[in-house]
């Protein structure tokens, strides 16, 4: 399985759906995974949808699907999605994509990355304000987190960091060195915590 939406994850890594492996790794967790990530654009993806719906939280996430592709394993059941935005084609006014078929869905939620650098503060504000109670702010924090500038590990890949940005030799975010205390100092920094207020105290 091969995509260009794989953000800074090592292509060798990336899998079809497979769910001897997905059991198998969830034994060997003693069942604890609650939260499965995948590209609706994989072979046999709305069966998938169907058979684990009820078993796990099922994210959609680092694909190219197009809004239509995105509705319908909503339709089915995959209601989250992993890091809006990122790794996913853009919010176009004639192909919405991923983030048009979150919006249109109420019963999504989606988790977004809130350290300034991944997405510009003006789409967080957007987006808290769109829908506030849907915004589920993650850190995507990788092993750099609390340290210096420097370079690090990823997968096995080598991580630049600067100033919390964290890139690829080839400039490719790949994570972030931005904790989720951080992140939400950000948010009010934005506005986005004044945003919420007054959402929730309007008519």
């Amino acid at each position: 399985y091969r995509t260009h939406k794989k953000g800074g994850n090592d292509e060798k890594f990336l899998r079809p759906l497979d769910e001897d492996y997905l059991r198998d790794f969830d034994k060997g967790s003693g069942n604890n995974i609650k939260v499965v990530a995948f590209d609706p654009c994989l072979q046999d993806a709305e069966d998938f949808v169907r058979r684990y719906k009820d078993r796990y939280v099922l994210s959609i996430a680092h694909s190219a699907c197009d809004y239509d592709t995105a509705t319908e394993v909503m339709e089915l059941g995959a209601l989250h999605v992993t890091h809006l935005y990122n790794a996913m084609n853009d919010f176009d006014k004639r192909s919405p994509g991923i983030v048009g078929a979150f919006l249109d869905k109420p019963e999504c939620y989606a988790e977004i990355i809130c350290d300034g650098i991944h997405i510009h503060p003006s789409v967080l504000r957007a987006m808290f304000r769109l829908c506030p109670d849907r915004m589920v702010a993650v850190s995507d924090s990788m092993s750099a987190t609390g340290l210096a500038d420097g370079t690090y590990s990823l997968g096995g890949q080598k991580v630049y960091v600067k100033d919390f940005k964290a890139v690829l030799a080839d400039g490719t975010i790949a994570g972030s060195a931005t904790n989720l205390f951080s992140m939400m100092k950000k948010l009010i920094e934005y506005g986005v915590w004044s945003l919420k207020l007054l959402w929730q105290q309007s008519p």
